[in-house]
């Protein structure tokens, strides 16, 4: 995982990005819903955050991933994805949130 920041103390604009290699998405899926039992096998992937800060009021962030492939298993069965691409941008200001898939 890499992480590179930097804020502005004048005005409070910034940015941040954010790469993961390699996820655990069986820790993941345990964290987020662990009543459901799901067992994740994936290949190799990769997660990208890019953050922006507008004036400490605004949040416009880009989401990337990339996972070859996906093997879900619940019980006896097994499902398998394979090239799974996602992008998306989103921004907060405030309590409201907003997202656009590109």
């Amino acid at each position: 995982m890499s992480i590179a920041a930097r804020l502005s103390s004048k005005d409070l604009n910034g940015n941040a990005d954010i790469q993961v290699t390699d996820p655990n998405l069986q820790a993941l899926g345990n964290y987020l819903a662990p009543a459901t039992a799901l067992n994740l096998e994936s290949s190799r992937g990769n997660l990208r955050i890019g953050l922006e800060i507008d004036r400490g009021k605004t949040l416009h962030g880009k989401i990337q991933a990339s996972l070859p492939s996906l093997t879900i298993q619940h019980a006896e069965k097994k499902s398998s994805l394979k090239g799974i691409t996602m992008r998306g941008l989103f921004q907060t200001e405030g309590d409201k949130a907003t997202h656009f898939p590109c």
